[in-house]
């Protein structure tokens, strides 16, 4: 077909198609929908090389959140679907002309290239399909309306799905248990130890402050009742009874006893023992305690004698000579042979003969009538015999308190030394002092250990 023929058959087509009897633009039941360059969103089919304008972003409002997110707008493809051909007919009907294809056109109506043929995508079409999602609108060939789906274009891979895990093996499993197991157990053995530790080097100035209270009471009433002074001073007294003098010595006795195992007793306690200031002090005030106290075996040896005697000076003083017995003057004489010191004991032996001597001579004496010649001679002897009882007692009679040494002057020393250190360990325990204790007075925040 030359360059005339088909102008006349265009321009024959073109008005066939103006009559609605030809294939064309204008009208006939298979000609192609174009959209109109003026309004790209007209319905009919996009041309295959025509991207249509981005849509305006949106923005997306989430609940409870105050953060804005931005959705992209998604762009309307072309379809890749192939421009369905109208065959042009010759008006004779004798020849077949070959179809004309539509030539797309962008959105400004200006013709682009057509698209490669059915099976092969464009460079646009491409690019479109680098997209994960596109929404895709086909035009129906038996109905000509528009088809809108969803096409996914994504080239990328699914994540496989994931595999369970294979359980462990039961030998590795306990010995993990067993691992881990071993590993708390250290650490809580550890914790225990660190806590005995922290215990064990704790000083505990509220036992020592409690122990030295004690050795308090017991060191204060030796000194300040004087019990043991009382013994000394005393001892050759018939006017203190019996009684009264056993007290005294028990008292100076059970003193000197509760301050030993005071002592002993604070020795013991951790502020003794690492607190540097109060050993040093209690050692000083132990070494007054042994210069007052040098023996306690031989203190209450010496107690002991010094009872015996006192007991002894009250009951020869209490002697009626007119009516006393042999057995009542051995008594009293026996007091001292059995206490165990022999210059005591010899004396005790000399007093019993000169004094039943004397007993019986003044009983003889006073027992003889007037009458009797012999009472002049009875009188001379008891006169005789009482002389030489005296002189006996003048000349043998022990001093106790050199025959028997007992001395407490070191006692004031001990004292002292004592309160230096009580008011040490006071005043520590007061900077450490264990709060609801009741040990010492609270007041405003502040402790007062006395």
């Amino acid at each position: 077909m030359d360059n005339d023929t088909a102008s006349e058959t265009d321009e024959g087509g073109r008005g066939e198609m103006r009559n609605g009897s030809g294939g064309g633009q204008s009208g006939g039941p298979f000609a192609p929908k174009v959209a109109h360059p003026g309004n790209p969103f007209a319905p009919g089919i996009i041309s295959s090389g025509m991207i249509a304008p981005p849509e305006p972003e949106k923005k997306k409002w989430k609940w409870g959140k105050k953060k804005e997110e931005t959705v992209a707008p998604t762009a309307n493809v072309a379809s890749t679907a192939q421009t369905p051909v109208q065959p042009v007919v010759n008006p004779v009907g004798a020849q077949v002309i070959a179809p004309v294809q539509t030539v797309p056109a962008n959105m400004m109506g200006q013709q682009v290239a057509p698209a490669q043929v059915v099976g092969q995508q464009s460079v646009q079409q491409q690019m479109v399909q680098s997209q994960p999602v596109q929404p895709t609108v086909t035009i129906n060939p038996n109905t000509g309306q528009p088809v809108i789906g969803m096409v996914s274009t994504s080239t990328a891979k699914r994540k496989a799905p994931k595999q369970p895990k294979a359980p462990m093996d039961p030998a590795k499993k306990k010995k993990l248990i067993i691992m881990i197991s071993s590993i708390a157990g250290a650490v809580a053995a550890g914790a225990i130890a660190i806590m005995i530790l922290v215990l064990v080097l704790r000083v505990n100035y509220g036992e020592t402050y409690r122990a030295a209270r004690e050795l308090k009471a017991e060191v204060s009433r030796l000194y300040t009742n004087g019990d043991c002074d009382y013994v000394v001073s005393s001892v050759g007294s018939e006017y203190v009874s019996e009684q009264r003098y056993d007290e005294y010595v028990e008292s100076c006795r059970s003193a000197v006893a509760g301050i030993d195992e005071g002592t002993e007793k604070l020795a013991a306690t951790a502020g003794v023992q690492r607190n540097k200031e109060i050993k040093v002090q209690f050692e000083t005030y132990r070494a007054a305690l042994v210069e007052a106290f040098p023996d306690r075996e031989e203190l209450n040896k010496k107690l002991d004698l010094y009872a015996a005697w006192h007991k002894y000076t009250v009951m020869a003083e209490g002697l009626s000579v007119d009516e006393a017995t042999e057995e009542e003057v051995r008594a009293v004489a026996n007091i001292l042979a059995e206490s165990g010191d022999e210059v005591l004991k010899t004396y005790g032996e000399g007093w019993y003969e000169k004094t039943w001597a004397y007993v019986k001579a003044t009983q003889d004496y006073y027992a003889a009538e007037y009458s009797d010649g012999n009472k002049e001679v009875l009188r001379l002897e008891m006169n005789k015999l009482r002389a030489e009882r005296q002189s006996y007692v003048s000349e043998n009679k022990p001093d106790i308190l050199e025959a028997v040494p007992l001395s407490f002057a070191g006692v004031t020393n001990m004292y002292e030394e004592f309160t230096k250190m009580y008011k040490t360990i006071s005043t520590t325990y007061e900077k450490n002092y264990e709060r609801g204790s009741g040990d010492c007075t609270e007041f405003l925040g502040e402790v007062i250990c006395s």
